[in-house]
């Protein structure tokens, strides 16, 4: 039954009515009646609609009418792992650029169940009414859900999930290696990248390799604090300050993954008395209120939401073309050499 009424189209309505599909569309879709249809032909055609379970293609009513159809942001529902997670920003990005476009922003969240259902993803996407659709499911997406976005026929971008094509990323491994480049240039001789949580998402991987690489390159043996998952925060202070006591040489700098490892940290090194070391650390923002020997490296999640609207409008020129990743630099207002 659910798949049948997938496939009624006006034109299916025309026919099994005995009109026109003209008849049948400006009944569904004309409110002003422009072609004179007597009320009980429009009213037997809408009933007929609702019988059969037809929905309206709303981007191309928007097209026939002459209104530029609207882009769609589908964020996942699973705020537990941190995959459905959308840097601050980023919206407003989008909303800036598609206002310069002439579009409006529409928004869906699904859960992983509805993301892997054929009929609920089709359903959406036919219901929905957007010209293509930005995703905002940063890792571990059900591979289900992979191959249904293959096939469906509206263009899609990934945001801050890396792929082979098609997507916005920042751009973590060359941030890090840069942080480390100026602290060995400001003369910090033990720079340590600090990281206590465990991910799937390509950040975790990318900016501990820049961290290293940069290390390596400056002739350092690299530093590299203590995995502590699944901990709270008490054990995680715990556990960084039984790291630094058992360093041989003590770090001098500090590049740490995100704002949470940031927060753990700062416990520690006040109840250390260390607060001397400069600490550097990713987030969105660097309007923070900061120590002095801290300061941020500002993921540009604005210019990545701008970037992942432009691509969608490429797409939308070109459909079966493959985008090459666009990579975002990330800023360092607070970091001078």
């Amino acid at each position: 039954m659910g798949s049948a009424s997938l496939k009624v189209t006006t034109k299916t309505l025309a026919l099994e009515l005995g009109v026109s599909q003209r008849t049948v569309s400006e009944a569904l879709n004309n409110p002003d009646n422009r072609i004179g249809l007597k009320e009980e032909t429009i009213i037997r055609i809408r009933k007929h609609a609702e019988k059969r379970g037809y929905r309206p293609n709303s981007a191309a009513r928007d097209m026939r009418y002459q209104r530029i159809p609207d882009i769609g942001l589908l964020l996942a529902e699973r705020e537990d792992t941190g995959s459905a997670t959308i840097l601050e920003g980023t919206i407003t990005g989008m909303v800036r650029m598609l206002q310069k476009n002439g579009r409006s922003l529409r928004i869906a969240k699904m859960t992983d169940g509805d993301l892997e259902d054929p009929q609920i993803i089709r359903n959406l996407l036919r219901d929905w009414g957007v010209a293509g659709i930005v995703i905002n499911y940063i890792h571990d997406e059900p591979e289900r859900f992979r191959e249904l976005i293959k096939r469906c026929q509206l263009p899609f971008i990934w945001i801050n999930n890396r792929r082979q094509a098609d997507c916005v990323v920042p751009d973590d491994r060359a941030a890090a290696g840069e942080v480390i480049r100026r602290f060995l240039s400001m003369g910090y001789r033990r720079p340590a990248y600090i990281n206590f949580q465990e991910s799937h998402h390509f950040s975790t991987v990318e900016r501990r390799e820049g961290a290293v690489s940069a290390m390596e390159e400056g002739g350092l043996v690299p530093l590299t604090g203590p995995l502590l998952p699944g901990l709270n925060r008490t054990e995680q202070v715990r556990g960084f300050k039984e790291w630094w006591e058992n360093c041989h040489e003590k770090p001098d700098a500090l590049l740490i993954y995100n704002v949470y490892s940031a927060m753990v940290v700062e416990d520690a090194l006040h109840a250390m008395g260390q607060t001397d070391v400069r600490r550097v650390f990713f987030h969105t923002s660097s309007f923070l209120p900061l120590s002095p020997n801290v300061s941020v490296v500002v993921l540009d999640s604005w210019r990545m939401g701008e970037m992942a609207v432009t691509m969608l409008e490429e797409k939308l020129q070109q459909p079966e073309r493959r985008l090459p990743p666009r990579v975002i630099p990330s800023r360092l207002p607070g970091l001078v050499e």
